[in-house]
């Protein structure tokens, strides 16, 4: 299908670096088809409406999580795909290592496997506050300590810029598009797809130093504002295509 798709286009536009180049490992197009958006994602993100702010009280009051002690947060769909049995292993690996921390999930559960995995997080030996799908997701963000996104593949993940303007690090995999996320060790952690030792690791440093978090934190903002200004990520994308033809192919999942 991806091959029918791409073929059938004029232009490819992958959303990450990493998912251009395994279009071209898989040859699945014409490599003069690619033209991917600069520096990646499909529309950046708004710094000015995803900005830092004080966590709300209120917020942590109604999820019944304790401001006092951390918070590990995942923003998505609860399924399969985005790493959930990772995330659930590595909670437990990072309880048994003595770190406090409470966990808030946050994202639509409406996929075949969400019951399985929303009843496995309830399991979870830490405190766990979970939300279906918001319309503001920012009282959320703002409620975090450390993003982690275990995902097992991406096209590029938005709610990693968007963690990101929010001054909040995030702990990711190096899964296509994913690994373009974050600057590992500046703006993040990046850590092996399906390694959920190294996923504890990750969340352990950063829930254990929160003046690390924060820097990293504050590293991922200002990269966002420099890099993702919506208006130069889309520029980027009506280059490669405003002087084609109809028939353009845009890509925003993981090969």
């Amino acid at each position: 299908m991806e091959r029918i798709t791409a073929g059938s286009a004029t232009t490819v536009v992958p959303n990450s670096p990493s998912l251009a180049a395994k279009y071209r490992d898989l040859a699945l197009v014409d490599p003069s088809k690619i033209h991917p958006t600069v520096p990646a994602s499909s529309h950046g993100v708004d710094t000015q409406y995803f900005t830092p702010r004080e966590r709300d009280l209120s917020v942590l009051d109604e999820l019944g999580l304790d401001p006092s002690i951390p918070i590990a947060g995942f923003v998505g769909r609860l399924t399969h795909d985005k790493g959930i049995d990772d995330l659930v292993a590595a909670v437990t690996l990072v309880h048994g290592a003595k770190v406090p921390f409470q966990l808030l999930v946050v994202g639509p559960q409406d996929e075949a496997d969400s019951a399985r995995y929303s009843a496995l997080l309830r399991g979870c030996p830490v405190p766990v506050a979970t939300v279906d799908e918001v319309s503001d997701v920012r009282p959320y963000y703002s409620c975090m300590d450390v993003h982690v996104l275990p995902t097992l593949r991406e096209g590029f993940p938005n709610v990693v810029l968007e963690a990101a303007a929010m001054g909040v690090p995030t702990v990711t995999t190096r899964a296509t598009g994913a690994i373009d996320s974050v600057d590992d060790d500046v703006t993040g952690r990046l850590v092996e797809v399906s390694d959920p030792r190294a996923l504890a690791r990750a969340m352990s440093d950063l829930l254990s130093d929160r003046t690390r978090a924060q820097q990293l934190g504050h590293a991922a903002r200002e990269k966002a504002v420099r890099a993702y200004e919506p208006r130069a990520v889309v520029r980027s994308h009506l280059r490669s295509v405003m002087t084609e033809p109809a028939g353009v192919c845009s890509k925003d999942e993981g090969a």
